[in-house]
């Protein structure tokens, strides 16, 4: 009968639908029997490695973040650079793709800027190139997003939240930023956005700030100009310039110790990179390794007495991530894993260091083999302090991203399309019309004359 004809269809779309509806539910129904929030926020062990199956924050929202970073450098085949979030309460990861939209061509494949807020609810993400810069605060437990406006100027770069996470430190520069200028990074005009008015404003000065931090109160700024390191209050009014060496820089949004009394300053790449000559990694990482990578600066201004630098080989190059105490910091360090030949994990290490002593304790690693390299790696400051590691396990990573998600319904649509076609073709048959046998003075056939 005709209607039998249409049986593989209706079997590989009921599949297909199937797979969809599988797909898009079983993360929701996961994350609504997921533990609650803890008061405590934790660090687990061991970080989720690059997957092509973390579907985004949309899918469902994970809660506040602990840490977020970019995995992978560079678009290759089958390669593309992830901005990731990591749960602090649960095994939870999600791709951030409103950071991974608005990189923009400047910045070759990268993420575009983002800054994780010390509570570790909401990114904000901002632009490096556009006609009316605008910053979008992804908030991380609903997945919402809020955009914008900032004044002036071309682009928007976050750098830095006031520690109650009510304000957004911001770049602004008056042609595009460039975030692969090894010289110097973004140096631009310095903005703060009010995240409850959504209001920005301009601070006054020139188009010469490098970083900022807060004070551990909020109500002073540390500004990192090309020439010098000065503290400015609320309306930027200058406060006190403080004493700092000739080319370095505040390291980072998380440069002020707890305590008010410290300041850390990078060298950047002291002595060991020369732009006008040909770049030799080996010869430039032998060179950091030994030499005086973050320094102490007194925030009070007052001369007192400040801890000894660290060496790149202590504090890895990428900033200081937060502090557990007045005294001992959080950094990421890939220096030793990720070039000794002895130890080839290729494993990047959140680690804290003591200041006065020297020790370190790890707290975390994650993989950064081969093209999939660690870079933005932020922790959530405000919930370093009292963060406690926890064991890894699964790590639920959401739906899965629509193409794939797609691309997997329709693979599975098809197979049980075709499987049909041929158990339809391969049924019993029998003769669905005996009665016209013999009818018009016809002989049944037989065998032989």
């Amino acid at each position: 009968m005709r209607h039998l004809r249409t049986v593989p269809a209706a079997v590989g779309l009921a599949v297909l639908t199937l797979v969809l509806a599988i797909g898009l539910l079983l993360p929701w129904i996961a994350s609504a029997t997921a533990d609650e929030r803890q008061t405590s926020a934790t660090i687990p062990d061991r970080l989720p490695d690059y997957s092509y199956l973390t579907g985004p924050v949309s899918g469902p929202a994970p809660g506040r973040a602990i840490a977020i970073y970019q995995h992978g450098f560079m678009v290759e085949f089958l390669d593309f650079p992830q901005a990731v979030m990591v749960g602090a309460d649960r095994d939870v990861t999600r791709r951030m793709t409103l950071a991974e939209r608005r990189g923009g061509a400047e910045a070759q494949g990268d993420a575009g800027p983002m800054a994780l807020s010390p509570d570790g609810t909401t990114v904000a993400v901002g632009v490096y190139n556009a006609d009316e810069p605008t910053l979008a605060l992804l908030d991380l437990t609903s997945g919402r997003t809020r955009t914008y406006a900032v004044e002036s100027g071309r682009s928007a770069v976050p750098i830095a939240w006031s520690p109650d996470s009510t304000r957004v430190a911001y770049l602004t520069t008056t042609g595009p930023a460039n975030p692969h200028n090894l010289r110097v990074h973004v140096v631009g005009g310095l903005g703060m956005l009010d995240v409850g008015t959504g209001k920005s404003h301009r601070y006054p000065g020139d188009e010469d700030v490098w970083s900022v931090a807060f004070s551990p109160d909020g109500t002073e700024l540390a500004v990192q100009r090309l020439g010098s390191l000065q503290v400015v209050g609320p309306d930027g009014e200058t406060l006190r310039t403080l004493d700092s060496l000739p080319g370095h820089r505040l390291d980072g949004p998380n440069a002020w110790s707890p305590d008010g009394a410290l300041l850390a300053t990078t060298s950047r790449h002291p002595n060991c990179y020369d732009p006008d000559h040909p770049f030799d990694y080996a010869a430039e990482y032998a060179c950091l390794q030994e030499a005086d990578y973050t320094f102490f600066v007194d925030a009070t201004g007052r001369g007192r007495d400040v801890p000894a630098a660290l060496s790149y080989a202590a504090s890895g190059g990428y900033g200081i991530l937060g502090w557990t105490g007045d005294r001992e910091v959080v950094v990421l360090d890939d220096a030793t894993a990720r070039h000794n030949p002895e130890d080839d994990d290729e494993l990047y290490r959140v680690t804290a260091l003591d200041l006065h002593t020297g020790r370190t304790r790890g707290i975390s690693t994650v993989n950064g083999d081969g093209n999939f390299g660690i870079g933005h790696f932020q922790l959530a400051a405000g919930l370093v302090p009292d963060a406690q590691v926890r064991e890894a396990g699964g790590f639920d990573r959401g739906r899965w991203p629509a193409p794939l998600l797609g691309g997997a319904a329709l693979l599975a649509g098809g197979v049980a399309f075709l499987l049909a076609r041929v158990v339809m073709r391969h049924r019993p048959r029998r003769d669905r019309r005996p009665e016209l046998v013999g009818q018009a003075g016809l002989e049944p056939a037989t065998d032989g004359l």
